[in-house]
């Protein structure tokens, strides 16, 4: 029988991986000319995803490894958008089908291969700028469990080529299409939970749109539509749009929308500036609620009222517990201005405080000093215990990208002797249990 290790080494053990537990946040970043920019995160910023000249590419963060895994991606002019599994084992993305066309499709990292998933039937009516290649279908997320993906495929009723494109779920094998009225337009599914259960997407005919929920039913085995809404301060039912989704099925959030636009008159600035704000949407109640400014900067150009007009917010995340990432963006004149002055936040809504992305970081004990600000947010894990995204610097007049691990990253040598110290407490617990047991 093995020894047993003495009583003070278990308890230190314990203690040690307790301390681990509080060892510090994370910042991991990525300078020039390696600053890809992360469209997914894997859980614990444990693997992320991005694209290149080459394809997809693929990082490994515990040995620091950065892959290329082929296919084809945004950076190469394709359409859709990167995602990763909440495990890291999946990618989803585009590669180029048996048929000879590109589709949407998932990368198994064990194995290193691709597998497309199908298409409409149809191809585009023309091929992807700097390529031979047309494209059937492309995706746009995938969700957290790596069940299901979803995002656009191209569409004519005479299958013949098209600018049409439905919004479409692939999932099981199979190609759902979510707009399958749709004659005219792009519909598009840019957000997903786990098992599919809950859908988000748009449709877009002319200069008119709606964005929308699909959510499945058991019932009727398919999914059932719905318009989400918002009432502006007269009373007016907004359509909002829901860009990003929780794992959980439980949340979304989107960008601004017109009808919601509101003045804010930043603290003696004097001058009045004009946002959308971003919307947060409860699935269950099927309720919404605006997300409200941080603190915005004072700019030093008051005359150049223009310039502060219909500022847009933008959504790229959503945690399971209610964590919103996004940013404003604010189009100023001259070089690099709109970097400097985008203002990047987070918002908890169980705490109801939006707060600027640096400030965040502050209080984490990363701030980045006076000389560097965060101006893009790309992306969420799905249990919001990483974000990334991209910082400028003043002085080199340059952007990296970066990963933030919000919650604690262990010591690797406290967890050892936690790894090493768990076994024998299980066994003291048992032969404690059995001790019990015999009285």
């Amino acid at each position: 029988m093995p020894r047993a290790l003495p009583k003070a080494f278990v308890h230190a053990a314990l203690i040690s991986a307790a301390m681990a537990a509080h060892a510090g946040y994370e910042l991991k970043v990525f300078a020039p000319p390696a600053n890809y920019s992360w469209s997914g995160l894997a859980s614990n910023g444990g693997a992320a995803v991005s694209g290149d000249s080459t394809g997809h590419l693929y990082y490994d963060s515990a040995s620091g490894a950065l892959l290329s895994v082929g296919g084809n991606s945004a950076a190469q002019n394709f359409g859709g958008v990167g995602g990763i599994s909440a495990n890291g084992g999946t990618l989803s993305g585009n590669a180029t089908a048996a048929n000879g066309f590109s589709q949407a499709a998932t990368f198994n990292i064990a194995t290193q291969t691709w597998t497309t998933l199908g298409s409409l039937g149809v191809y585009s009516n023309s091929a992807v700028s700097g390529s031979s290649l047309k494209q059937q279908s492309m995706a746009y997320a995938m969700s957290a469990d790596a069940s299901t993906v979803v995002g656009q495929a191209f569409y004519s009723a005479a299958g013949t080529p098209s600018s049409v494109a439905h919004a479409v779920v692939f999932k099981n094998g199979g190609v759902i299409d979510l707009t399958p009225t749709g004659t005219s337009g792009v519909a598009r599914a840019f957000a997903v939970s786990d098992e599919g259960s809950v859908v988000a997407g748009s449709l877009r005919v002319g200069s008119a749109g709606q964005d929308r929920l699909w959510r499945w039913s058991a019932a009727s085995n398919g999914y059932v539509v719905s318009t989400p809404t918002i009432n502006n301060a007269s009373g007016t039912a907004v359509n909002i749009q829901v860009a990003a989704l929780s794992a959980n099925g439980k949340y979304g959030a989107g960008g601004s929308m017109n009808g919601l636009a509101t003045n804010y008159a930043p603290p003696g600035a004097g001058y009045t500036m004009t946002y959308s704000q971003a919307t947060f949407w409860d699935v269950a109640s099927n309720s919404g609620t605006l997300i409200p400014f941080d603190a915005v900067p004072d700019y030093s150009n008051p005359a150049a009222v223009d310039l502060f007009r219909n500022n847009k917010a933008v959504v790229t995340g959503v945690s399971d517990n209610g964590l919103v990432i996004g940013s404003f963006s604010l189009f100023f004149a001259g070089t690099n201005a709109s970097i400097l002055t985008a203002d990047t936040w987070i918002y908890d809504h169980n705490s109801g405080v939006t707060k600027s992305f640096d400030n965040y970081l502050v209080d984490l004990g990363l701030g980045l000093g006076p000389d560097k600000h965060v101006w893009s947010l790309t992306s969420m894990a799905a249990d919001g215990s990483a974000i990334s995204g991209l910082y400028f610097d003043k002085v080199t007049g340059t952007s990296s990208s970066f990963i933030l691990h919000t919650t604690p990253v262990p010591e690797p040598a406290a967890w050892l002797l936690f790894a090493v110290a768990l076994p024998v407490l299980m066994r003291r617990v048992s032969k404690r249990r059995h001790s019990l047991a015999a009285l």
